[in-house]
């Protein structure tokens, strides 16, 4: 009776061996670069979700959810009217000479009217238009709409601190300024300045679609102080879309905001005077009430001669709501 013969193993070849490897080495590979794929779509798909949530948000629930966040709405206008309301808002007329106003500037070229082709209400939307006019009008060869809470004599609306918020859609162009901002009532609580505080919520004034800034100065004399920052929008995302600009304010901080996205944030502000700074200090010149403006301007910027040749007129700003929002517990 035979015994049964112990197999050998089988000899795998060398070149079977590299097959399997190579194999193994292409199907991680393939795994590795489609898992990747599916998690740029995953998260890539979630920011656009988030992008259009923020586009189409509801008024009762964007106040739904501010109020989650501790805030209560106290101002707002959603330009769902077929007129301006002037009850909240007031013209800028004339040229920024005629404004009489500190810090209005020189180089802009249009003459603000509160003519309906420059400042109307229309499909829920504040919309102000730049016109290049076919003869002058008032001695201006452009017009344009500018429009503020306060009136000559009145104060329609301001706000100390908060969250200022609004939904624009900005036009491109060389010499467009479009500008969302705000200004104290009483310009001369603290002296003489050449320049009183301003605070820039979002502002555009370059022919590129493609940022915006945040600016808050005062003075630019012997009193003076600055700070600004830039806001890139995403790739495929322009100035000329509808974007949510916003300014959290409190007495030791200011954050701006894009589409919810904080791009700038300024905790330190004192007067840079080299002589006594007349108690220019935090908070101050930052600590009291502010009125909002909104304006699209027609600008030979800061001394540079601009070239309209490829700016379209008219040219329009479009703003779907401004919303102003206070801490329910305070500042």
């Amino acid at each position: 009776m035979q015994k049964n013969k112990k197999r050998k193993p089988l000899a795998l070849s060398e070149k079977f061996v590299q097959t399997v490897v190579f194999l193994g080495f292409g199907i991680l590979i393939v795994v590795y670069q489609y898992a990747g794929y599916w998690y740029a779509s995953l998260f890539g798909w979630k920011e656009q979700q988030e992008q259009l949530e923020q586009e189409f948000l509801s008024v009762e629930s964007d106040i739904r959810k501010k109020q989650i966040l501790g805030y209560d709405l106290v101002w707002n206008d959603e330009f769902d009217g077929g007129s301006l309301d002037r009850t909240k808002w007031g013209y800028h007329y004339g040229t920024s000479f005629q404004r009489r106003l500190n810090g209005w500037n020189d180089f802009e070229l249009e003459y603000n009217t509160d003519r309906e082709e420059n400042v109307r209400v229309e499909d829920g939307k504040l919309i102000l238009t730049a016109i290049k006019e076919k003869t002058p009008y008032e001695e201006m060869e452009y017009t344009s709409g500018c429009i503020k809470t306060v009136n000559e004599d009145e104060t329609l609306f301001s706000t100390t601190y908060g969250r200022i918020e609004a939904r624009i859609k900005m036009p491109a162009g060389e010499g467009l300024w479009s500008a969302f901002w705000m200004r104290p009532v009483d310009e001369s609580i603290y002296g003489e300045l050449e320049e009183p505080a301003e605070i820039d919520i979002a502002e555009s004034i370059d022919g590129s679609a493609s940022m915006t800034t945040g600016v808050m100065r005062y003075g630019n004399g012997q009193h003076k102080f600055l700070a600004g920052g830039q806001y890139f929008y995403p790739d495929g995302r322009r100035r000329t879309d509808f974007h949510t600009y916003a300014l959290e304010w409190t007495p030791d901080e200011i954050k701006w905001y894009v589409d919810n996205r904080c791009f700038q944030t300024v905790d330190l502000w004192e007067d840079e005077a080299e002589v006594d700074p007349i108690d220019f200090v935090k908070p101050a010149p930052f600590d009291v009430p502010f009125y909002l403006v909104l304006n699209l301007g027609v600008v030979d910027a800061f001394d540079r001669k601009v070239d309209f040749t490829y700016t379209e007129f008219p040219a329009e700003m479009e703003v779907d709501y401004v919303r102003v929002y206070q801490k329910k517990d305070g500042y």
